[in-house]
């Protein structure tokens, strides 16, 4: 899957409301699935504050990639975590460690967990900087709930 599918949501419906379609719409008749990348271009739109800011994008790029490398190293540290916990638990039963071993495994454990869920976020948070970057999220001037 490319690394920023998982980003995207089907609006479910054929239709847009800009009316857009370009090569997309041909396809789409055809069967094919398809779907279309809105960005700001500075010289494709009658809006001048829609220019895509290649820095902007490019850096938000690069933070996102360096954000799923963190996360599959701090996975793979989680999962040996977990491994280590297990054998802890199999070596308090047998006599082998005491209690505090045990409770050292299964704190590293928690907190590989922490950070997987941490990475997480830096990922999503990626994606959506990435997204912003090519216009697609503007700015509200007030959160409203």
């Amino acid at each position: 899957m490319l690394p920023l599918l998982s980003a995207v949501t089907p609006v479910g419906d054929d239709k847009m409301a800009s009316g857009a379609g370009h090569d997309a719409a041909v396809f789409a008749k055809m069967g094919i699935p398809t779907a279309m990348l809105f960005m700001r271009n500075e010289h494709g739109s009658h809006n001048p504050d829609e220019a895509l800011a290649l820095e902007d994008f490019e850096n938000a790029c690069l933070n996102y990639g360096k954000q799923q490398a963190r996360l599959a190293s701090v996975m793979e540290q989680s999962e040996a975590s977990r491994r280590a916990a297990r054998l802890a638990e199999v070596q308090y039963r047998e006599g082998s460690i005491n209690f505090l071993v045990l409770l050292d495994a299964q704190r590293t454990l928690l907190e590989a967990e922490d950070a997987v869920a941490q990475a997480e976020t830096g990922v999503n948070t990626g994606a959506v900087a990435v997204y912003k970057a090519l216009g697609g999220i503007d700015a509200p001037e007030t959160a409203t709930l």
